[in-house]
């Protein structure tokens, strides 16, 4: 009896080695590109609020009672701003609040395109937030992506001046 022993040739090999790798490369394909899509999405969102929701300097100020008035202006784009954080410095330290979310103020007080608008926050809600007497002042846009909401991050800080 005549034993075969025979491997497969250099070309199946190749063809198979071939099938292999874009076989792999689709499978990553397939799993990665969503992940980078929604990253992409959400940085898009957050760069485009960062850069036209802005404090505006002339109406953020500190009243002698405490109250914080904080001028907030949207530029020409249009964002689908759900919320802002408010962060107040006082020394070293700092706390946060979101306006809507905690009842500061109600969504029609976030500016729409090519609108300013001016928020007060009381000397209740500043101790609220731990804060005595701040003396700077931050915002964070809160965009919707989809169904969820995306803190983006801090932009521009300004230091509060008597009213």
């Amino acid at each position: 009896m005549k034993i075969n022993n025979k491997g497969i040739s250099a070309v199946v090999a190749t063809v198979l080695i071939i099938l292999i790798t874009v076989a792999a490369v689709t499978i990553i394909w397939a799993a990665i590109i969503p992940l980078i899509q929604g990253q992409l999405e959400t940085t898009t969102s957050c760069l485009n609020a960062q850069t036209e929701i802005t404090l505006e300097s002339d109406f953020t100020c500190l009243y002698p009672g405490g109250n914080v008035q904080v001028q907030i202006k949207a530029g020409a784009s249009s964002v689908d701003l759900s919320d802002i954080q408010v962060i107040l410095y006082s020394g070293g330290d700092s706390n946060s609040t979101k306006i809507v979310g905690n009842k500061i103020a109600n969504a029609n007080v976030l500016p729409a395109a090519n609108s300013a608008k001016t928020l007060n926050i009381t000397s209740g809600n500043v101790t609220a937030m731990g804060i005595t007497i701040p003396d700077r002042v931050q915002i964070a846009p809160i965009v919707k992506e989809g169904n969820t909401e995306q803190t983006c991050p801090a932009g521009q800080i300004l230091d509060l001046r008597a009213c």
